[in-house]
C-alpha cells in the first residue's frame, strides 16, 4: 500500500471513530432517560418511531426511523392507557 493510501485508510479510521461516538447521543448531561412503565418496558438503543400501544397495537404505517435512547414495552406487550406496558390481552375494551 503506497503513502497515500495509508493516509485514506488513518483518515477513514479517525472519521469512523468519531461517527460512532456521536451515533449514541443521551439526554440531558448524559443522563438516560428511566423507564417507568413496569418490569416489561425497558430502555432501548434503537426503538421504533411507532411503538404498540392498547389504541394502535400493530401500527400498519411507520418508518424505519431509530428512536435513540427510548423507553419501549417488551414483544407482546403495549403501552396502556396508563402508560404501563402491560400485556395485549389485558388492553380494555
Amino acid at each position: 500500500m503506497d503513502y497515500v493510501g495509508v493516509k485514506l485508510l488513518i483518515a477513514l479510521a479517525i472519521i469512523s471513530t468519531f461517527a460512532k461516538v456521536d451515533a449514541k447521543p443521551q439526554l440531558g448531561l448524559g443522563k438516560l432517560p428511566e423507564c417507568n412503565g413496569g418490569p416489561h418496558d425497558k430502555l432501548r438503543e434503537c426503538g421504533s418511531s411507532c411503538p404498540s400501544t392498547c389504541s394502535t397495537p400493530d401500527p400498519q404505517i411507520c418508518t424505519m426511523q431509530c428512536i435513540i435512547n427510548v423507553c419501549q414495552c417488551d414483544e407482546d406487550y403495549v403501552r396502556g392507557p396508563n402508560g404501563q406496558c402491560i400485556h395485549r390481552d389485558q388492553c380494555p375494551k
